[in-house]
């Protein structure tokens, strides 16, 4: 009993000392030995490496030469390396904007690496030579910093400065990462002559606290003044006051933000802060508003020279459409006539642009554009032969959300064509690899977006309401030899055509794709692969194959098990964590349709199967039902998962999870086959 007893304290004081982080000194350079000897991150024992602290102060300082103001941004950064998969930390780059005469400076870097060495504390300088540029394009550079003799255990330390002209795009601040951050502060100080509007994003906490100073602006100037006719120079010294509003926001203990399963983009969920200019007031100046209505993007968007003014002006591609078109009269079919000739007529570069390049005309007469070069040009086509078509802006799913609050066009990045057809709004996207009107790219399929007209403007949703279907057939034989052959039909359509269609594009796809079912399928050996796509471009996509599984039951000299839905069914849960702070989307509504039909080997029979299921989520947002049947000589497997909604908030996903689990331990269930 006193083992057991001692063992449970051992265990609590162990737990205890885990949960406590180490006192963290925020002067740098003041790194305790606590920090040194870490070995695990107190709030994620999995964490390679993890932040300690991540301090970070925006200033606006006036500049009495350039009588203007600009931000002085300096940042502290403490970070603990772990373990081996934490080295990449080490490698330090931060971004400098320049446009024109505005521009970022990094004006003061300096880092250190800390080791213990035989129990003391070693400390090795970031030199100039370990710090490089690298110019990404016209606009951007990158620095990056090569931090010295780091290894698993070590600390490294940097501060920096930052002078930025950007006063009117202040940038924001994230708490999160993909490494744990025990301290996260950020201070900005705004003067009364600004004011912006901010919004904190994600699912951590982050406090926020509120104070005021004033600041002093101190110009020197040279002056004469006339003494007996002569005049003497005199420097006069003048000061302006103003109230300066500080905002200080803190997170504490902030959890890793990784990737995970059934995530549209896992930046929508970062914890940070943003900021937007609002407004701009100077003593003697009229008040300039920069925070925009709807209604005000839109009619931004309309007077673009490479947007809305795209669409004034048809002539260059009419004779040509109207005789592609000819006298197809029924608007559904005279739709997909138009989207058709613009994908025949312009290849897409694989560049999402919410503006035109060059033109749209352009565009049609080279052959090729962007992505808003094809859909501005698909606007222009379907106005011409009688449509009434409307620009649609939107962010794709890599690019993030656009929400409500941010009221800006940078926050879009893809346009495509919405148009009226009796009485409905669809919506169409020449960028597919079909060619149909129901069926957008999953890259659009990404929260709100924005139709662009002067009286029509508003929000819309374009997340698919059709569900999409795979229907998986196989015939397959169980051999003496325990292996299994046979045949496998798979019927795709809506938006599982379009992910097959998007992953054998290019050269050695077939290969690729035959490598893809090997894995599925448990290293099963694929033969005789074809791929057969839907007629005039509709999204419907026939695959066939032939297939061997080696080994695949387990054989005695009378018995032999299997798991008939080996390699067909889901295989693992992929909701792994048992909590979840995002949403799981599913992105389209799905039914799965898996029929196995297998041949019982001559000289068995079937002993005994799993009982047939059928159970649902609340609501039946999501279904499952799977059965058996035997006739003579053949099994037949039928197994169903349908998932109605595509969006589970965090409070449903214990129940989503569960539901999986169930699903899983049906599909491994074993048949058992018995010597007659």
């Amino acid at each position: 009993m006193k083992t057991r007893v001692l063992f449970l304290f051992c265990n609590m004081l162990t737990l205890s000392m885990f949960a406590q982080s180490p006192k963290i000194d925020e002067k740098f350079g003041n790194i305790s030995m606590a920090e040194m000897e870490m070995k695990v991150c107190p709030i994620d024992s999995n964490a390679a490496a993890v932040i300690l602290f991540d301090i970070g102060e925006t200033k606006f300082e006036y500049n009495t030469t350039d009588r203007r103001f600009r931000l002085k941004i300096e940042r502290r950064i403490r970070l603990k390396v772990l373990n081996k998969d934490g080295l990449d930390w080490a490698n330090v780059k931060i971004s400098l904007y320049h446009e024109s005469e505005f521009m970022e400076r990094l004006t003061e870097f300096k880092g250190f690496t800390y080791n213990l060495v035989d129990g003391k504390l070693q400390k090795d300088k970031v030199e100039k030579s370990s710090i490089f540029e690298d110019k990404k394009n016209d606009n951007r550079t990158i620095v990056k910093v090569v931090f010295p003799k780091v290894v698993a255990g070590s600390i490294i330390e940097y501060k920096y400065e930052i002078i930025s002209d950007y006063i009117y795009n202040l940038q924001p601040w994230a708490f999160q990462h993909s490494i744990p951050v025990l301290l996260s502060r950020y201070t900005v100080g705004i003067p009364e002559y600004y004011q912006y509007n901010s919004h904190i994003t994600g699912y951590e906490n982050v406090s926020v606290t509120n104070d005021e100073q004033t600041r002093t602006i101190v110009f020197v100037t040279k002056v004469y003044e006339m003494v007996s006719g002569t005049s003497y120079p005199k420097t006069q010294r003048d000061e302006v006051r103003y109230a300066e509003s500080i905002k200080t926001y803190t997170a504490q203990n902030v959890s890793a933000l990784n990737d995970e399963s059934y995530v549209d983009d896992i930046d929508n969920y970062l914890t940070k802060v943003v900021f937007e200019l609002a407004v701009k007031r100077f003593p003697g100046e009229t008040q300039k508003n920069y925070a925009l209505s709807w209604e005000d993007i839109n009619d931004k968007l309309l007077d673009n020279a490479d947007f809305g003014r795209q669409l004034d002006n048809g002539n260059y591609l009419s004779d040509e459409l109207k005789a592609y078109v000819g006298s197809v009269e029924k608007p559904e079919e005279r739709l997909l006539k138009v989207i058709a000739f613009i994908k025949s007529k312009i290849k897409w570069n694989d560049n999402y642009r919410l503006y035109s390049s060059d033109g749209v005309k352009t565009a049609y007469l080279n052959g090729v554009g962007s992505s808003s070069d094809l859909n501005l040009n698909l606007i222009v086509a379907l106005r011409e032969v009688g449509f009434e078509a409307y620009p649609i802006a939107l962010s794709t799913r890599f690019h993030g959300q656009v929400f409500e609050w941010q009221k800006t066009v940078t926050g879009f990045n893809h346009v495509i064509a919405g148009v009226k057809v009796a009485d409905k709004m669809v919506y169409c996207d020449a960028t597919s690899s079909f060619n149909t009107y129901l069926l957008l790219p999953t890259e659009c399929l990404n929260g709100q977006a924005r139709l662009i007209d002067s009286k029509k403007g508003a929000w819309v949703d374009l997340n698919s309401k059709t569900i999409s279907r795979k229907s998986v057939y196989a015939m397959l034989k169980i051999n003496e030899n325990s292996d299994i052959t046979g045949t496998v039909d798979v019927n795709y359509k809506d938006y599982f055509a379009l992910s097959l269609a998007e992953s054998v594009k290019g050269d050695d796809s077939l290969k690729r794709r035959k490598e893809e079912i090997n894995k599925i399928l448990n290293n099963a050996t694929i033969d005789s692969l074809k791929i057969k796509f839907g007629e005039n471009g509709s999204p419907d996509v026939k695959e066939h194959y032939e297939i061997k599984m080696e080994n695949s039951s387990q054989t005695g000299l009378d018995i032999i098990y299997f798991s008939p839905m080996s390699g067909f069914g889901i295989g693992k849960n992929p909701f792994v964590k048992v909590e979840r702070k995002f949403p799981v989307n599913f992105t389209y509504p799905r039914d799965e349709t898996i029929i196995v039909k297998y041949k019982i080997p001559a000289g068995f029979k079937v002993e005994e199967v799993p009982v047939n299921a059928a159970f649902s989520m609340p609501e039946n947002k999501a279904k499952f039902v799977m059965s058996y049947q035997v006739k003579d000589d053949e099994l037949v497997v039928m197994c169903k998962l349908t998932i109605q909604n595509t969006l589970y908030v965090s409070e449903n996903y214990p129940t989503l999870r569960g539901f999986f689990d169930e699903v899983i331990k049906k599909q491994n269930e074993q048949v058992v086959l018995k010597k007659i």
